[in-house]
């Protein structure tokens, strides 16, 4: 009977062992996939910032960029400015002279007037003489 008893107590505390082990591995493997989980949502969440770090990038990029463009913008806007007031100088400068030029013409212009009607008056002249060339020129080729 000592022995039953011995060997009862033997298989009961192999139980609670059994017991106590298949706890602790359901444990284990609870803790395990709750680790998994968590490096999951921690590996998605690391993704979600650093996509959003990307945008917040590529947006401060844009800016830059726009700033820049901007800038080049007034830049050029202030070149051609400075330019358009070179010449506005440089055409006031040259003003006075070009003014020098226009009195000579008009004093020059009675002049040309005068000319193109001593042309008109020798226009008939020269045209005589064509029609005069014209005549004699028969009478050239029948010598020849």
């Amino acid at each position: 009977m000592k022995k039953k008893k011995s060997l009862k107590k033997k298989k009961k505390a192999y139980k609670r062992k059994d017991k106590r082990t298949l706890k602790g591995e359901r444990t284990k493997l609870l803790q395990r996939e709750e680790a998994r989980k968590l490096r999951e949502e921690v590996a998605r969440e690391d993704q979600q910032e650093r996509e959003r770090l990307d945008r917040i990038y590529k947006e401060r990029m844009k800016k830059e960029e726009e700033l820049v463009q901007s800038k080049e913008e007034r830049r050029l806007d202030k070149e051609v400015e400075q330019r358009l007031e070179q010449q506005k100088q440089e055409d006031q400068t040259n003003q006075p002279e070009n003014e020098g030029k226009e009195q000579e013409d008009q004093i020059n212009q009675p002049e040309n007037e005068e000319k193109k009607q001593e042309d008109q008056i020798n226009q008939p002249e020269n045209e005589e003489k064509k029609q005069e060339d014209q005549i004699n020129q028969p009478k050239e080729e029948k010598k020849e």
